[in-house]
């Protein structure tokens, strides 16, 4: 469980000049005396301006201090139009955002991640484009009913495999993420294979000229040539080689004033695999004869720069085929959470079943706990306790 009881956002808070609608993360971060948050602009967007004046309300990234109750904005997110009647759902953690839009036959809930910078100062993060988006009047009116406010956040927030589960207005929803996501139940040790490089397999190795040709071409080298931004690290997993690109991301948070904090650097993880080549793919030097084809193309995520401690789980487990990471400990974490998510088809088929298999016992505990008024409206009773299945809605692999 992220968060069993979402506080309500607060109402008409003035930052850097503008008022609005603030939310603050809630979850373990709630208890930092500064953290991240939320603001959307309603009422006067400055002093000198009304409401009339703007057709868009003005989504915000923002600092939330609990010392002196002060708000700083920080990057601008997003514009929502007014005139689409937009509600906004975040998840406890403020890493996904549910956006309502429109009303009637053309009502829409997208599905975005909310990427942060520096998940502790909240001053910089992006929203990627829709990762799902969903058509209907009964989801989006589910939506503005838990956000009356039309700024807010789901009931409940717990962990799944692969992605998080929310408590919409007495419905259960689950997400599947298209990134690496906080393993729950963390496997046993016993239960991972780790992963260590062997530039002395040959047959894997092959596999890293052709990788960094093809970054070449994609200008992902230097000037001279040489790749100084990716690091390319290549690891056997059975049938395949797992090939982990490495990418370090400029810290957006960073005063320009300052030099960026090393503590809060960032790489960016890619993973390619492959089935692994044969003796009859490679010539007598060792080079691949034909190119190989990739299986498996897969964002994981951002890790800190230490972070290279990598497995999979091992056959017959449950976490075989998936990519998994295990974090350097931290003052803040120093237990590690295992991070991972699924490349292989198998895995990913696994993942399809449990998905089928909840939304089809949620949906027979709906049908069984509705009951019918006078009118023959149907009411769906609020459930005391999370549930174990929710609603799935993917957003990617």
């Amino acid at each position: 469980m992220i968060d069993d009881s979402s506080s309500p956002p607060r109402p008409d808070v003035t930052c850097n000049e503008l008022s609005g609608i603030l939310k603050p993360v809630e979850g373990s971060r709630s208890q930092d005396p500064v953290k991240r948050g939320v603001f959307v602009s309603t009422g006067r967007l400055v002093n000198s301006r009304t409401s009339a004046d703007s057709r868009n309300n003005l989504m915000y990234a923002a600092q939330v201090s609990d010392a002196d109750g002060s708000c700083v904005l920080g990057q601008q997110l997003l514009a929502l139009p007014s005139e689409r009647e937009p509600a906004v759902m975040f998840d406890a953690l403020l890493g996904y955002m549910l956006l309502a839009s429109d009303r009637g036959p053309q009502a829409t809930v997208s599905v975005h991640r909310v990427v942060w910078d520096d998940p502790d100062s909240g001053l910089s993060a992006e929203i990627h484009q829709p990762l799902a988006v969903v058509f209907g009047t009964d989801t989006a009116e589910a939506l503005r009913r838990q956000v009356p406010g039309k700024v807010g956040m789901a009931e409940r927030t717990w962990r799944t495999p692969a992605g998080r589960a929310m408590r919409v207005a007495d419905e259960d929803w689950r997400l599947v993420a298209d990134s690496a996501q906080r393993l729950v139940p963390q496997p046993a040790p016993e239960a991972l294979r780790p992963l260590r490089e062997d530039r002395s397999d040959r047959h894997c190795e092959a596999l890293r000229v052709p990788i960094e040709q093809e970054l070449k071409q994609a200008g992902t080298a230097a000037p001279d040539g040489k790749l100084e931004q990716t690091r390319i690290s290549i690891f056997r997993d059975g049938d395949y080689c797992l090939a982990i690109l490495r990418t370090p991301l400029l810290n957006r948070s960073a005063s320009a004033s300052q030099p960026p904090d090393p503590q809060k650097a960032r790489h960016l993880i890619n993973l390619r695999a492959h089935i692994r080549p044969s003796d009859r793919d490679l010539d007598a030097s060792g080079r691949l004869q034909t190119p190989q084809v990739v299986v498996a193309s897969v964002e994981f995520g951002r890790v800190r720069p230490d972070d290279d401690q990598w497995f999979t789980g091992r056959p017959g487990q449950a976490f075989a085929g998936w990519l998994i990471v295990r974090p350097m400990a931290t003052p803040r974490q120093p237990e590690p959470r295992l991070r991972g998510i699924p490349w292989s088809t198998p895995a990913l088929l696994q993942l399809g079943r449990e998905l089928l298999q909840d939304h089809r016992a949620e949906e027979a505990q709906w049908r069984q706990r509705r009951t019918t008024r006078a009118s023959g409206e149907a009411v769906i009773p609020a459930a005391v306790q999370p549930p174990q299945s929710a609603t799935a809605v993917s957003t990617g692999g």
